[in-house]
């Protein structure tokens, strides 16, 4: 395969301050020494616990986890303030000790035994040296369901040589949207590839990752000769809902640029590319990606024209993943 058919192959493809001195017609006479004496250390006859933030915080944190798991609300309720304020989700607020554990209690009486909680993800930031907020995400688990997860935002201030929850308020998630489902056979393209040239010095690399939340693969790909670089671009692959296909949109160094769809036949890969040059010609090929096995893929392309004239096909050639 010669360097002109393998630089078509990336189709799948940031003060000091000085004073002033004032001088007299003669120098002032100084004062007469006289002994000082140093007034003794004031001693403070106050004593104070040190409360060490971020212990104490996480200390209380461990023990609200612990006292819900233990259905123990007498012991939860040992960790808020006397006006301490609990927002659901859906807003609702439940202020006070006695609201707080009216509902507890009943929460807990329709909970079941196996739920438990955790909290994997969690920040403290003092606000004051008597307000600390935390931030975390809770995960509620249960025997034969899905983990529920949820965010929240807490504010605790100091009485004495604890902390108590002044505020405790669960956050809205809004589900992140993504068309992994639709992309997810093409995963196996994800890392570092290589082709080597059968009868040349010139090398195609491919980096393939995930990005925007699964809902595209991003190729980036550079075509290096005799170790220059001669050509780099990127390729994004998405899912169009409109068409219900694959998509692809590419780009290159160059600044030609193209889109083309994906669809798969009995384990091959077919990707239709429509490609305008940087020279304003149009182009067309079919790549064709069989995967062989989790680290090689062949790669051809067939039916290739540009500017109206036919191109050579090129034939298979094999890419290998790079293994660190």
């Amino acid at each position: 395969m010669n360097k002109k058919l393998l630089t078509n192959i990336p189709a799948f493809i940031s003060v000091f301050c000085i004073a002033g001195l004032l001088c007299a017609d003669e120098p002032p006479t100084a004062p007469p020494a006289t002994e000082v004496k140093e007034a003794p250390a004031a001693v403070s006859t106050k004593t104070e616990t040190a409360v060490e933030p971020t212990a104490d915080l996480k200390k209380a944190l461990d023990g609200y986890v612990s006292a819900y798991n233990e259905r123990n609300v007498d012991a939860l309720l040992s960790y808020w303030s006397a006006g301490g304020v609990y927002t659901t989700s859906n807003g609702n607020q439940i202020q006070g000790i006695e609201e707080l554990k009216e509902s507890f209690t009943s929460y807990f009486a329709d909970l079941d035994k196996s739920t438990r909680l955790e909290v994997p993800e969690y920040e403290h930031e003092m606000i004051s040296p008597k307000i600390a907020r935390e931030t975390g995400i809770a995960m509620l688990y249960q025997e034969g369901q899905d983990p529920e997860r949820s965010e929240y935002t807490a504010y605790y201030i100091r009485e004495g040589d604890e902390w108590k929850l002044e505020s405790l308020e669960e956050l809205v998630i809004v589900p992140e949207v993504s068309n992994y489902e639709q992309l997810q056979p093409l995963e196996w393209m994800i890392g570092e590839w290589v082709i080597d040239g059968n009868k040349s010095d010139t090398t195609v690399t491919f980096t393939n990752k995930w990005t925007m939340n699964q809902n595209f693969i991003i190729s980036n790909f550079t075509i290096t000769t005799d170790g220059q670089t001669e050509m780099s671009g990127a390729q994004l692959i998405g899912w169009d809902p409109v068409a219900e296909t694959l998509r692809s949109w590419i780009f290159d160094s160059q600044g030609g640029f193209g889109t083309g769809s994906w669809s798969e036949n009995n384990g091959h890969w077919s990707l239709r590319m429509l490609f305008q040059t940087n020279e304003g010609e149009t182009a067309s090929a079919i790549n064709i990606y069989t995967p062989i096995d989790m680290d090689t893929y062949q790669f051809e392309s067939v039916s290739r024209e540009r500017g109206g004239q036919l191109l050579p096909s090129i034939e298979k050639v094999t890419a290998h993943r790079v293994v660190d």
